[in-house]
C-alpha cells in the first residue's frame, strides 16, 4: 500500500533484507505519528500516562500496517498490478524474491502479532479497543484481498483516512483516557488527511498499470488532473483545519505546524509539475517524512500550552 523503497539489484539483496524491504519500513511512520498523538493529547487529561500501553499501541500498530503492507505485496502480484514495468520500487513477491505464499504467511504472522500484543490493551480498553482491532485486520486484509478488495474499488483515499487517522489516533487516546473528544478527533483529521497524500501519490504513480489490472483507484477512475488537484487540496486542507486550534484559544497548535508548510507544498508542487514516473517514489517517502514532522510540531505546540 505505502512504500518509497528505491528499487535495487534483486541479486545483492540478503535473506534478512528481503524481508526487511518487504514490510515496508519507510512508510511505517504513518502509523507511528498517530499513536504518538494520540497518547500526547491524553497529557492534559489525565493524572499519568500509562507508557507500557502506549507501546504496546505502537507496536500494534505498526504489525497492522506491514500485515497489509504483506497482504497487498502478494495479492497486487497475483491480480496482475505488480507486473514488469512498473513504475514503483522493489516488490518481493513480483520480483521472485519470495512466493506468493511466503508474503501471505508474513503477513498473517503480522496480524497475530498485533492479536498477541492487543490483548492488554483489550483488557484495559474494553469492547471499543476489541472492535478496533478487529476492523483494522479485517479491513486491512479486504484492502487488497477479498470479493470486494477496498483498494480496486477506488477506496483506498477513505481506508487510509479511518484507520491512519482515527482508529489508530482515537485508540491511543482512548486508552489513556477512557473516552475521546473533539480535540482527539480534529488531531486524527489533520494526521489522517496527510496519511491519504501517501496513498495518492502511490496511485498517480501507478496509474497506467492499475488500469491494465482494473485496479479502479481514484486516479485510474478520474484521471490525472483529479489527482494532483486531490494532493494539494489534501496538503492545504490541515492547516485550513489548524484555524480551529486558534478559535479554541491554542494558537501554537495552529502556527507551528507551519514550519513544516514549504516541506509539504514543495512535494505537491514537484507531483504537479511532473509525469508519473519512478520520481514519485522519493515524493512519497517525503510525504511519509513530512506527516511525522507535523505531528511532531502539532504535540509540541499542545505540550507548551497545556
Amino acid at each position: 500500500m505505502l512504500e518509497p523503497e528505491n528499487v535495487i539489484q534483486t541479486n545483492k539483496i540478503s535473506q534478512f533484507k528481503i524481508w526487511f524491504l518487504a514490510t515496508r519500513p519507510k512508510t511505517l511512520s504513518i502509523s507511528c505519528t498517530p499513536i504518538f498523538l494520540g497518547t500526547f493529547l491524553a497529557v492534559a487529561k489525565v493524572d499519568f500516562i500509562h507508557w507500557n500501553l502506549a507501546l504496546l499501541a505502537l507496536i500494534c500498530a505498526c504489525s497492522i500496517q506491514i500485515g497489509i503492507n504483506l497482504v497487498n505485496d502478494a495479492i497486487d502480484f497475483k491480480k496482475g498490478a505488480d507486473r514488469e514495468g512498473r513504475l514503483g520500487p522493489l516488490r518481493v513477491t513480483q520480483s521472485g524474491l519470495l512466493s506468493y505464499k511466503q508474503v501471505l504467511r508474513f503477513a498473517l504472522v503480522c496480524f497475530l502479532f498485533a492479536i498477541l500484543f492487543g490483548i492488554p490493551l483489550i483488557l484495559t480498553g474494553g469492547w471499543p479497543l476489541f472492535w478496533a482491532l478487529f476492523a483494522s485486520i479485517i479491513f486491512g486484509y479486504l484492502y487488497t484481498g477479498g470479493p470486494f478488495p477496498l483498494a480496486y474499488w477506488g477506496l483506498g483515499e477513505v481506508f487510509v483516512l479511518i484507520f491512519f487517522g482515527y482508529v489508530i489516533t482515537c485508540s491511543a487516546f482512548y486508552l489513556q483516557t477512557g473516552f475521546v473528544d473533539s480535540a482527539c478527533l480534529l488531531g486524527a483529521t489533520q494526521i489522517g488527511l496527510l496519511a491519504m497524500i501517501t496513498i495518492a501519490i502511490n496511485n498517480t504513480r501507478d496509474m497506467s498499470t492499475d488500469l491494465i489490472a482494473r485496479k479502479m483507484t481514484l486516479s485510474v477512475r478520474l484521471g490525472l488532473s483529479f489527482s494532483r488537484y486531490g494532493i494539494m487540496i489534501l496538503s492545504g486542507l490541515p492547516y485550513l483545519l489548524g484555524l480551529i486550534w486558534m478559535w479554541q484559544r491554542k494558537p501554537l497548535m495552529g502556527v507551528l505546524p507551519f514550519l513544516v508548510f514549504h516541506l509539504i507544498y514543495k512535494n505537491a508542487k514537484a507531483i504537479w509539475e511532473n509525469p508519473p514516473s519512478s520520481l514519485y517514489n522519493e515524493y512519497l517517502a517525503r510525504s511519509a517524512k513530512n506527516q511525522l514532522l507535523f505531528g511532531v510540531l502539532l504535540i509540541t505546540g499542545y505540550l507548551i500550552e497545556v
